[in-house]
């Protein structure tokens, strides 16, 4: 499907799709990382109750397949070659229209009197130069390709993480071990979402572009210190309603 657009588009035209195409990806992005933010959470509550992990067990292996699963899809999502409108698909897009991404569209869209500092950042974006005309330099084909295939390795390596997951109980790694194993998940996703960010600066303006990092306007813990379950027959009677002819499990 691509992006669906026409082979023939004003450039300011295009520009305003990719920006609209960059938002709805940025706001992937921000999802995935309260995704991820949530699991840390829900690993270190687990990780420091020794009761909760020998009794809960079961529980934590179904949320640690879940959220892989979770962020396997969506970060595929982004690099489906066949699929809607994506990052895979916004960034071939650019590599066929490189000249909408000049230096003088990206530096009026920074603020009065930060010339120096727009020009000194698109500089850092590698861009094809055109000799007797600076403002008409415009983003390099060549470097698009290179982030790419950054993006696509990196949807390789979440998915052999995500499936080591699926067939393993992380609890019986060990902290050290598990550890090491996540690092190396969440540096692939981090690999992806620098993609994204770089993309996202590019197209919005790096002066304008908000932090994709969430910041919780609660306390996140405090759920967990609460009691769950205050009545035990009242929970099974909801399961039995939610799913009939199951008894369930005790």
């Amino acid at each position: 499907m691509a992006l669906g657009l026409p082979e023939v588009l004003s450039a300011d035209d295009r520009h305003a799709a990719w920006v609209h195409f960059i938002g709805r990806i940025q706001a992937a992005q921000i999802n995935q990382a309260w995704r991820d933010q949530m699991f840390r959470l829900v690993r270190a509550v687990f990780l420091s109750n020794e009761k909760l992990r020998a009794d809960g067990g079961l529980w934590f292996n179904w949320m640690s397949e879940n959220y892989a699963v979770a962020t396997l899809t969506a970060v595929r999502r982004e690099l489906d070659v066949e699929g809607s409108p994506n990052l895979w698909n916004l960034l071939d897009n650019i590599i066929q229209h490189p000249r909408v991404l000049t230096r003088r569209r990206y530096v009026t869209q920074w603020g009065r009197g930060e010339d120096e500092q727009a020009n000194h950042t698109f500089d850092t974006f590698g861009p094809v130069r055109v000799p007797g005309s600076p403002a008409d330099d415009h983003v390099d084909p060549a470097v698009v390709k290179m982030d790419r295939s950054r993006a696509r390795n990196s949807v390789e390596r979440v998915r052999l993480f995500a499936e080591v997951t699926r067939k393993s109980n992380p609890l019986e790694m060990g902290i050290e071990p598990l550890t090491v194993f996540l690092d190396e998940f969440h540096r692939a996703l981090a690999a992806i979402g620098g993609v994204v960010e770089k993309y996202n600066n590019l197209l919005v303006a790096q002066a304008t572009v908000a932090s994709s990092e969430p910041m919780p306007q609660f306390d996140a813990v405090a759920a967990f210190l609460l009691p769950w379950v205050i009545d035990r027959d009242a929970v099974e009677r909801i399961v039995a309603i939610l799913n009939p002819g199951k008894s369930p499990q005790t």
